[in-house]
């Protein structure tokens, strides 16, 4: 049986720190990329690369790889280790250049962070090479591998809570970062069918946006619908990290980001064929680490040649909802009609690459954040 090589490409807190030993975290671990690599059975963490000496000795210190497999540059790694499969932790800015040479140097399977990438263009220059050179991708909106959403996934498809209606999300994020998840959660339940038009309002940062030029990402909250009249919200409450999802026939809700889940079946309709939401349980499911599912996932396609859950098409997808629903904030609240047609608009947020969340050590336990590392 085949074990894939694997590579870290952006070394900070999503892709390469060490998962801590007590997490309350509602998403069973690993968490980390590099711990997915570790634990899964037919992958082997082999390279990292990074621009900073603290991302490079988070992966030598917490996963063991040595000095000579580190780099500062990801185009030397992907050269001289010929990496099966990377994870591209960079800033969503550089992320088309390094998915793009990778797809182009032999590089087979990629797990990138959300967002796809800064711009429109550079979302269509990744799906032009990743599907021209038949590269694996997926990326990191990991409620899609989340076994309650597949769950939920399930019921709808089935007939058993009838159509879809909307999809809430209450959170309090960045449109462009964390605003990827939830952007996602409605695309994966609604069987990814299009997107028709999203109405956005920007609560914070709207003077960061310069012409084309998104200098922050902005908070916001508004509409998104899809081609079925499904309508999917996101709404900026004190409810973070919670979502509704509401069916003909039941009504599921996740409360404390998936700490608590809820579920209220449609009671049997009256003599006028009236019925109510009533209450029962959470359908069940075995709780799995997203991470490790996203690796097997991209480690079953390069076993196969099947496509993954992810793939380009839903990446890109993604990253139109984020970028029309900035567009129609711009516009005071306008809807923007999808597809969108030649968006200029680009990330281009000019700071110093993050820090390291937990600083290195030889015992690996969890320390203070320390931002001073910029190398």
């Amino acid at each position: 049986m085949k074990i894939y090589r694997a590579a870290v490409i952006g070394c900070g807190g999503r892709t390469a720190n060490l998962d801590p030993p007590n997490s309350d975290s509602a998403f069973p671990l690993p968490h980390a990329h590099s711990a997915g690599y570790t634990t899964c059975d037919r992958t082997e963490l082999v390279a990292g690369a990074d621009v900073r000496e603290a991302g490079l000795t988070n992966l030598c210190v917490n996963y063991g790889v040595s000095r000579e497999h580190l780099y500062t540059d990801y185009r030397e790694l992907i050269d001289r280790e010929q990496p099966d499969i990377i994870s591209i932790g960079t800033q969503p800015e550089q992320r088309a250049e390094v998915t793009i040479y990778a797809a182009e140097h032999g590089v087979r399977g990629i797990y990138a962070e959300k967002a796809m990438a800064a711009s429109m263009d550079e979302a269509d220059a990744i799906v032009e090479a990743v599907e021209r050179n038949g590269v694996a991708y997926n990326m990191g909106a990991n409620r899609r591998w989340d076994p309650a959403f597949i769950k939920m996934k399930e019921m709808i498809e089935s007939g058993e809570v009838g159509d879809l209606r909307s999809v809430i999300n209450y959170y309090v994020s960045p449109v462009g970062h964390a605003g990827s998840h939830w952007f996602d959660v409605m695309q994966f339940l609604n069987g990814d069918l299009p997107a028709v038009s999203v109405l956005g309002q920007l609560t914070e940062g709207a003077e960061f946006i310069h012409g084309d030029i998104i200098r922050e990402d902005p908070w916001g909250e508004g509409i998104v619908r899809f081609e079925n009249d499904m309508v999917g919200y996101a709404l900026m409450t004190p409810r973070k990290y919670e979502q509704e999802i509401m069916c003909e026939r039941g009504i599921f809700t996740l409360y404390q980001n998936g700490r608590k889940m809820e579920f209220r079946p449609a009671t049997p309709p009256d003599a006028r064929g009236r019925f109510k939401f009533g209450w029962g349980e959470f359908p069940t499911f075995e709780p799995a680490s997203t991470t490790l599912r996203i690796i097997e996932d991209l480690v079953h396609s390069l076993d196969t040649g099947e496509p993954p859950r992810g793939g380009t098409q839903v990446a890109r997808a993604n990253l139109e909802i984020i970028i029309a629903f900035i567009q129609s904030g711009m516009n005071g609240g306008t809807p923007v009609q999808l597809p969108l047609k030649d968006s200029k608009l680009r990330f281009q947020r000019d700071f110093d690459p993050h820090g390291t969340d937990f600083r290195p050590n030889s015992q690996g336990a969890r320390g203070k954040r320390d931002d001073s590392f910029k190398g």
